[in-house]
């Protein structure tokens, strides 16, 4: 009976979305990042990171307009600064850190009457911490976003909204623009900028070819009112493969950081530190499983009808 409640929240998903083409219910993800000298410095090339994610996305149905996607994830992030001191010379010394995050989202998304207007509220309450740390007061977060989305046909929608998060190092307001276009039967294009964007072609049903943008903007607590925080953006090229009758699809990325810093502040000297520009290559693999909303995408991977 909670799987049929579960296909009949997708259903509605898949009304009130038909332009984005797929939606992941859950996904783990592996990424790892070497320093190059392809956008680095000489003096910059220090900085291995580690990362690793879980989330869950469960649509839940409360009225023929409205549905309810609850979004808990966990997040683990492992940083190794090599030899170099890169963050705080003249303060503690960050070889290497070991953060992880514990965050719970819920969005409402509203269909308006004419069937091509949504509107989209979330809220999330995040721990982002140092691994040593228990959530608290000095580690919880929170952040919000509006998106109003219109769809102009069958082919395109634009999105537009705001974006706000309480981080470490202050508050964090960002416009969202969004957009969902099916160029060709075979290629798709959709995202939010700046957050992500994805160009995926349809080499064969099973096999998808994709440009991936993402924007990193990430604050962690460390002990003693310390605080850490990377920002960055990534490009990566990706092949996704659907496995047949079961709705899982895996990926392998390949790509590069942009303008990847890191940023430490020690709160005994009221001081901050900004590492160099410290890019480096990405390799990344995930297993998702994902559910296809428009049934002119071509995947093997479950559709909802």
């Amino acid at each position: 009976m909670q799987f049929r409640l579960f296909i009949v929240a997708l259903c509605f998903l898949s009304a009130s979305l038909k332009a984005q083409p797929v939606f992941d219910v859950f996904q783990f993800q592996y990424q790892y990042s070497n320093p190059t000298t392809l956008l680095n410095k000489p003096e910059g090339r220090d900085a291995v990171l580690n990362f690793f994610q879980s989330q869950l996305n469960l649509p839940v149905k409360i009225s023929p307009r409205d549905v309810l996607v609850l979004n808990p994830s966990y997040e683990r992030r492992r940083i190794n600064t090599g030899s170099n001191n890169l963050l705080s010379p003249h303060g503690p010394t960050y070889k290497e850190l070991d953060f992880q995050s514990l965050s719970f989202t819920v969005s409402h998304q509203h269909t308006f009457s004419d069937t091509t207007a949504q509107l989209l509220a979330a809220a999330a309450i995040r721990h982002y911490a140092d691994i040593r740390l228990s959530p608290s007061e000095h580690t919880l977060t929170p952040a919000f976003a509006l998106l109003y989305s219109k769809r102009t046909s069958q082919r395109f929608a634009w999105k537009l909204g705001a974006y706000y998060s309480k981080e470490f190092f202050g508050n964090l307001w960002l416009p969202l623009v969004g957009f969902d276009w099916k160029i060709s039967n075979r290629l798709w294009c959709w995202g939010i900028l700046p957050r992500y964007a994805v160009m995926d072609y349809t080499i064969t049903p099973y096999w998808h070819s994709c440009i991936n943008y993402k924007g990193v903007t990430d604050s962690y607590r460390l002990p003693e009112e310390d605080w850490f925080s990377i920002v960055e953006g990534q490009l990566r090229w990706s092949n996704d493969f659907y496995i047949p009758r079961t709705g899982l699809m895996m990926t392998v990325d390949v790509g590069h950081s942009i303008a990847r810093k890191f940023t430490a502040y020690e709160a005994t000297r009221f001081s901050k530190d900004k590492s160099k520009e410290i890019d480096g290559f990405i390799l990344r693999a995930a297993i998702v499983w994902r559910v296809v909303l428009n049934k002119s995408f071509s995947t093997p991977a479950s559709t909802v009808h």
